[in-house]
């Protein structure tokens, strides 16, 4: 059903149009399947964790990565009381620490993805690409993705399945952290989401995918599950598209104003918001919008 569905995908998105074509093929499939994405602004980087960047960055040896992401988690849990606004997570909920370190900026191996399609187009087009990037939306089937690691997970033995189940059904800290801090993990990405949500993530309609072995890449973990060709998509958004598109999505009142409350998120929707004053000197200049007089004497005001 989804596949005979995604074979309508526009090729490139090169205008609002295609744009909503596009949002359209995902709504329909998502009436049998469940869909999330992730935006980019240069498609020509991979989907990895800011776990990956750090440890390539500093030429970590793959066998030392589980004892550096405990030593970071740690890091963080020791000082977070000199920082914080918010009570600490509960005791032992690993998958809440890794949220507030994902949330806060830390390396993570926690990588953001939305429900919306639109708001991953917006974070696809929040920075400009670099010279030969391309805006891209990847879009991962979360259906197929939940049915192929329950099978995994059943297969790599009792201790790890019960585990795995109790932190699906109870959305429990512990029980994730005996899964995906396993001294064997198998290797995969699964869906996840903390107990508490913080505003941000509910606002922006965000879940997280979680490579369970770090020792490997997001993406070998990602396509070390069967049938990935056919659940994993790579969207591209031409670049000359980018005024329009933002334009379309200020409408919709998708910015950063509103994807990151605060005066920190108003301040960044500005970059974006000169594509729509542009757009409304055009429409003085033709006189189907009303002509404000401003100059540096109107400061003065202020």
């Amino acid at each position: 059903m989804a596949n005979k569905l995604l074979k309508k995908l526009p090729k490139e998105i090169n205008g609002w149009n295609s744009l909503m074509n596009a949002q359209n093929v995902f709504r329909h499939a998502e009436k049998k399947e469940e869909w999330v994405f992730r935006g980019l602004s240069d498609g020509n980087n991979c989907l990895e964790t800011t776990l990956e960047r750090v440890v390539n960055e500093f030429s970590v040896p793959s066998d030392k990565i589980p004892d550096l992401e405990v030593k970071l988690i740690l890091e963080f849990m020791r000082r977070y009381h000199l920082y914080a606004v918010e009570p600490p997570p509960r005791k032992g909920d690993t998958l809440d620490w890794l949220a507030l370190m994902r949330h806060h900026g830390a390396p993570s191996r926690l990588l953001d993805f939305t429900f919306s399609f639109l708001v991953a187009t917006y974070f696809a087009l929040e920075r400009p690409p670099k010279p030969k990037g391309m805006p891209t939306i990847w879009a991962i089937n979360k259906s197929w993705l939940t049915k192929e690691v329950d099978n995994i997970v059943k297969d790599h033995g009792n201790t790890i399945a019960s585990q795995f189940d109790q932190y699906k059904r109870h959305r429990d800290g512990n029980a994730f952290r005996k899964v995906f801090f396993a001294d064997k993990p198998p290797t995969l990405v699964s869906s996840v989401s903390p107990f508490r949500l913080n505003q941000r993530q509910t606002i922006q309609q965000g879940i997280f995918l979680c490579p369970c072995n770090v020792t490997k890449t997001f993406k070998e973990n990602l396509y070390a599950i069967n049938n990935h060709n056919d659940n994993v998509k790579k969207i591209t958004i031409n670049p000359k598209a980018r005024a329009e598109l933002l334009n379309g999505l200020l409408s919709a009142n998708l910015s950063s104003t509103t994807l990151f409350p605060g005066l920190d998120g108003f301040a960044a929707s500005l970059w974006t918001r000169v594509a729509s004053l542009k757009h409304w000197q055009k429409m003085e200049d033709k006189g189907a919008r009303s002509k404000i007089n401003l100059d540096i004497t109107t400061l003065r005001r202020w």
